[in-house]
């Protein structure tokens, strides 16, 4: 039986065709690589049928991870591979880029994709595929924040066998404008005087997105709706958040063909929890 690889339909990364609504050929088309500043910018998932491996350290043995781009392909190494039997000749397969040799051969500005080769020893020698989505090599942080994300059960067409498993991804995206969600209580005594009951500070931010499209858009929506969502700013800054409220996109009002447009967001940074309790 033939190995084939099924893309989970929110992965950042994928393998086979998907297609979007907004997707179109007219106006204004912007093919979007996402940036990629570190090895550790990448963590995936996907799944594999198989009757051409007897297990999961078969699978893993024989899975080849290189990166192609105009100059040619380069095998990567070190990438952790953790294969997960889901059920009959089912395998979930996770890869963790972080501290491998994903970025020792490019240059800044460099774009590349992902290519997987499951090998063989008997024909057909092995299958062959090759990301659809571009990644560019950035050694320029500035503008962008790497969002990891994972949840306490499967969610999302992902599968999260425990609480340590996440999927990561760098995107053109920023915060701005810290603010803070204040609830409070108030006491006004007979002479005047106000006190202060209760008080309970939020701290939120607001981040601001690149031009993206559809595709990008919808599963950033899907990654900071996981239970655990971490954010990296460009200055390496570790926010734990949640989102709440809208994700706002700016599509253009006009009448013109766009594949691309804007948004932006709220997160709560968690645990923030500053109170003040004079109730007793």
């Amino acid at each position: 039986m033939a190995t084939s690889l099924i893309d989970l339909q929110n992965s950042f990364v994928r393998f086979n065709e998907q297609e979007f609504i907004t997707d179109n050929d007219c106006g204004v088309v912007v093919d979007t690589c996402l940036p990629i500043c570190e090895s550790g910018d990448l963590r995936m998932q996907f799944l594999v049928t198989t009757g051409d491996y007897a297990d999961a350290a078969a699978i893993s043995a024989a899975l080849q991870i290189r990166i192609q781009t105009s100059s040619g392909l380069t095998t990567i190494s070190t990438v952790t591979k953790q294969v997960v039997l889901q059920s009959g000749i089912t395998y979930l397969v996770r890869l963790i880029f972080q501290g491998s040799t994903l970025l020792d051969s490019l240059s800044d500005g460099d774009c590349f994709q992902i290519q997987l080769n499951f090998l063989r020893d008997e024909p057909p020698a092995y299958l062959s595929k090759t990301s659809i989505n571009c990644c560019k090599y950035s050694e320029d942080k500035c503008f962008t924040s790497r969002i990891t994300y994972g949840n306490n059960e499967d969610a999302f067409g992902f599968f999260y066998p425990s609480n340590l498993t996440f999927n990561a991804i760098r995107l053109p995206m920023y915060a701005v404008n810290p603010a803070f969600d204040i609830e409070q209580k108030t006491y006004v005594r007979s002479n005047g005087v106000r006190t202060k009951v209760f008080a309970r500070l939020a701290k939120k931010y607001k981040f601001v997105t690149d031009f993206l499209p559809e595709e990008i858009h919808q599963k950033l929506v899907v990654a900071l709706n996981h239970d655990n969502v971490l954010i990296a700013t460009s200055t390496d800054y570790q926010l734990e958040c949640t989102f709440e409220n809208e994700y706002n996109q700016d599509f253009p009002s006009i009448m013109q063909g766009m594949n691309v447009w804007p948004a932006d967001f709220q997160v709560y940074e968690t645990p923030f929890n500053e109170i003040n309790n004079n109730c007793g």
